[in-house]
């Protein structure tokens, strides 16, 4: 493995850790003091910025949908960079437990008459 390919393995589980202890972390509830998590463990994937992914989306969705590449170049537009120097970061959280915590209560005080709902908060 090359240096630049370990310090990017390094980078990613790095990274890795650092979302994952936050998930796992006390700073995660849905109220303070709580022991509900408002997030579940998260899933984080990294792609190259040259994926023909990215065009084929572009292709797709239309000229509005930016490449890594033209973000890049948008946002930093003094620095030069090859898409495939580009790394996209994907952070997908799992929200069923924060939503299911507001959603089932609401539910349940939406088959209730209103001053009992207002009453049972």
């Amino acid at each position: 493995m090359t240096k630049r390919a370990l310090d990017a393995a390094e980078a990613a589980a790095w990274i890795r850790e650092t979302i994952g202890a936050y998930a796992a972390s006390p700073e995660n509830r849905l109220r303070p003091g709580g022991d509900e998590p408002a997030w579940g463990e998260p899933l984080i994937g990294f792609s190259r910025g040259d994926d023909p992914l990215y065009d084929l989306f572009k292709a797709q969705i239309g000229p509005f949908y930016w490449t890594p590449a033209e973000a890049f170049a948008a946002a930093f537009p003094d620095r030069p960079a090859i898409p495939a120097e580009l790394t996209v970061l994907a952070v997908m959280l799992a929200t069923l437990v924060g939503v299911g915590a507001g959603f089932y209560p609401a539910l349940r005080a939406a088959h209730l008459p209103p001053v009992t709902a207002l009453k049972q908060e």
